[in-house]
């Protein structure tokens, strides 16, 4: 019974680990255009946001998930 709960543990660590490279790569992946949006006049912020919106907001997810979790994008 305790192997059984060790491997349970292990398995729920192991998911944890690679939800969590996985929201780091991303983050990795699709700051650039982050910070290119970031960077955007006001008046050009919309258009570009249309143009990545599926970028912008996978990097949303992402960070949203890390932060929940408390680990820095650093």
């Amino acid at each position: 019974m305790k192997l059984r709960n060790e491997i349970a543990e292990l398995r729920s660590k192991s998911k944890t680990y690679a939800s969590t490279a996985h929201n780091l790569q991303v983050c990795h992946t699709y700051k650039s255009v982050w910070l290119e949006y970031a960077s955007q006049p006001p008046s050009k912020k919309g258009a570009f946001y249309k143009q990545n919106e599926a970028a912008l907001q996978t990097y949303s997810r992402a960070t949203s998930q890390l932060d929940k979790m408390g680990i820095s994008q650093l």
